[in-house]
């Protein structure tokens, strides 16, 4: 099964087409879903995990993961979680991501300060990593 990448249109280089505006409940959002003339093929390799949501405050926030909290994440983000021969299939490479470091980052409400804040917090999550998450 093949998912739509969805991204906030403001950290795209180029805009593409009004029609791919993602409808969701909250239009402030501003998503849209990414097509796939804009997306690479290929294999990458990981070097951390950013699990990104909106935070009330306009600081946002950088918290880290625990192992066992990811690896719960993981599997329940997981579109087949409910088949178990397909989770059984999906289980061991979850157990390997889990092991990488993972941050929570929290997006400022400061939707002028968003762009900004998350950079900072992206090198905050890289110097204490000691690797480049954004190179990766």
């Amino acid at each position: 099964m093949r998912k739509s990448v969805v991204l906030p249109r403001e950290v795209l280089s180029r805009i593409p087409d009004e029609e791919t505006r993602f409808r969701s409940d909250d239009e402030s959002l501003n998503r849209c879903e990414v097509p796939s003339s804009m997306q690479r093929d290929g294999w990458y390799s990981l070097s951390g995990i950013i699990i990104a949501a909106h935070d009330e405050h306009a600081d946002g926030s950088l918290d880290e993961v625990d192992r066992a909290a990811l690896l719960r994440l993981l599997v329940d983000s997981y579109y087949s979680s409910d088949h178990l021969v397909e989770l059984r299939l999906w289980f061991p490479r979850a157990a390997e991501l889990s092991r990488l470091p993972a941050w929570s980052l929290l997006h400022s409400c400061d939707i002028d300060r968003r762009l900004d804040v998350a950079a900072g917090l992206l090198d905050r999550a890289h110097r204490v990593a000691g690797i480049a998450l954004a190179d990766h």
